[in-house]
């Protein structure tokens, strides 16, 4: 038979397998919000106006905007106009249109807009290259109107935003928090 003094050895015993198991099973996680990525020595960042290198007028700047909102928005790095420790360049490298759905009288109903970024994120005093992404591509699709174009034109707007964020949020995750 088990005396108490056993039973209380064992009880604690189990009690610390527990507890080293579940400890050593999450030592892999952290708050994102206490991890940064980049050196130590970059707190703040600069993103100056994409490059575009298309026909598409004006896209560079939803990427621009997208990008500065998530820093703003994640508070993890300051964002200044000038004097920043890091510059995050960007440029819009392709953007290309495939068609992907038709009507029974071939009109086009919808498409699929991708677009390339090629980015490098420098030392500002160095002018090091700390990070380099080439070739991020994302899509989105968007439907057309053959009745509106300016609806066809809103819908091809409401595309590149949605393929704006997303890839800032992926920037933001694969730069500051390593993912």
């Amino acid at each position: 038979m088990i005396s108490c003094e056993q039973k209380s050895i064992v009880k604690v015993f189990f009690v610390f397998i527990i507890f080293f198991v579940f400890s050593n099973g999450c030592g892999g996680y952290h708050f994102a919000s206490e991890y940064n990525n980049l050196p130590g020595e970059i707190t703040s960042i600069s993103i100056p106006f994409f490059q575009n290198e298309t026909y598409e007028a004006n896209i560079e700047s939803y990427f621009t905007r997208a990008l500065i909102n998530q820093f703003i928005k994640n508070k993890k790095i300051t964002i200044l106009s000038h004097g920043a420790d890091a510059t995050l360049y960007g440029i819009v490298k392709d953007f290309r249109i495939t068609t992907i759905a038709y009507s029974k009288q071939d009109k086009v109903l919808e498409y699929r807009a991708y677009i390339t970024l090629d980015l490098t994120l420098k030392n500002t005093n160095t002018s090091e290259i700390i990070w380099k992404k080439p070739s991020l591509i994302s899509d989105e699709e968007y439907k057309v109107s053959s009745e509106d174009i300016a609806l066809t034109e809103a819908s091809k707007k409401v595309a590149f935003q949605k393929i704006a964020n997303e890839l800032a949020e992926q920037i933001y995750e694969e730069l500051v928090l390593g993912f």
